[in-house]
């Protein structure tokens, strides 16, 4: 295993073959995170960062967890060291919670950043984590199945080792007191991965390093005149940071009234908080931490109702969630075939089993439409 402190290290370029170069070797080498892979210009003042830093697999680290077929996924710590590298600034007035809290064990959460791009304009990234730890979820009855299939394994291996934790006693009651906090966490764990990072690599893909690529203002140029204002702006940044973040502090003649401050409306018109849908028609969907009772491949064991857009039957999980099954390649399409037909076949997943069929009919209709083709 590589040693990870001794390989960290971040190279600054501002010029664009030097740039580019980087940009060549790291695609070769390395896993590349960054919003371009070439660049035809630097903007004056600005040079591209390339930070460099390794995973460790080891279980014991904490940076990766096994989502098995000999793949890992990387974890919180590494999601948000990426997120960090990459300049993501996280939105506070668009990021927020979508339900109304009504209830105290469900929560939906939307998470938005922005970082920039080479050419010094801002993009957006953002994600949505629903959290239903009502009694007789899908997310409650799935961690209760695998604690119930872990512990058939355990007697059936003798007894050997701790028997599994029983969900009920600790885990779903933690979360259920930070349900807010866990869904916050892994919105912006969704929002991250939208950065162009796979849910999980091989440990060969993991043995290589991690480059994260940014646009930062360092101020460096060889106008004099250029320098000089860089110099001014570091200063007055430096000076006053405090006004820039929290504003100039008023003075008693400008002190508005309670009046007046009720009167303002907010900057931006966000939709009105929702109530939690009813119990039984949200899922367990793909999650960014694996479920202490198991680590089972997370795409084979998503089964969501389809969600129409534009009349038209779209996929409802995995990396092509929300495309139309018009736009799926014939191989794309015989996949969705595949899951659902091991889904309606596993014995595990009978509460699942209706919209499975659902979704297989739905699937061999697009099939035998393109056959008549």
């Amino acid at each position: 295993m590589t040693k990870l402190a001794k390989r960290e290290a971040t190279v600054l370029c501002s010029n664009v073959d030097q740039v580019n170069n980087e940009f060549k070797q790291h695609g070769e080498k390395a896993i590349l995170v960054s919003p371009a892979t070439s660049v035809r210009s630097v903007p004056e003042g600005t040079e591209v960062a390339f930070s460099h830093f390794f995973v460790n697999t080891n279980k014991d680290s904490g940076e990766t967890y096994d989502v098995g077929g000999g793949k890992f996924a990387l974890s919180r710590v590494v999601l948000d060291k990426i997120a960090a590298q990459a300049g993501v600034n996280w939105d506070p007035v668009r990021s927020r919670r979508l339900d109304d809290g009504s209830d105290p064990h469900y929560c939906c959460y939307f998470a938005c950043g922005r970082y920039r791009q080479f050419d010094g304009s801002e993009v957006g990234v953002q994600g949505t984590k629903e959290m239903d730890l009502r009694e007789g979820s899908a997310q409650v009855l799935a961690l209760v199945e695998r604690y119930e299939t872990k512990l058939a394994q355990w007697h059936n291996s003798g007894k050997r080792g701790y028997p599994p934790k029983d969900p009920r006693s600790g885990q779903i009651r933690e979360m259920r007191l930070h349900i807010l906090a866990h869904a916050e966490s892994k919105a912006r764990l969704r929002a991250i991965r939208a950065m162009g990072i796979k849910s999980a690599y091989t440990a060969d893909e993991l043995k290589r390093p991690i480059v994260v690529a940014r646009l930062m203002w360092t101020g460096h140029t060889n106008d004099p005149e250029l320098r000089k204002e860089a110099f001014r702006m570091r200063m007055q940044a430096m000076m006053g940071a405090g006004q820039a973040m929290y504003g100039a502090v008023p003075t008693l003649s400008q002190t508005p009234s309670m009046s007046s401050l009720s009167s303002l409306a907010p900057t931006i018109a966000l939709p009105p908080n929702e109530p939690p849908p009813p119990v039984g028609s949200t899922y367990d969907d793909v999650d960014d931490i694996p479920y202490e009772s198991g680590t089972e491949s997370r795409e084979e064991h998503v089964v969501e109702q389809p969600v129409p857009q534009n009349d038209e039957p779209c996929i409802t999980f995995g990396k092509n969630k929300g495309m139309p099954l018009s736009q799926l390649t014939d191989n794309q399409l015989a996949y969705y075939i595949s899951i659902a037909e091991k889904s309606i076949a596993d014995p595990e997943k009978q509460q699942f089993r209706k919209i499975a069929e659902m979704q297989l009919s739905e699937y061999r209709t697009e099939m035998n439409e393109r056959k008549k083709m």
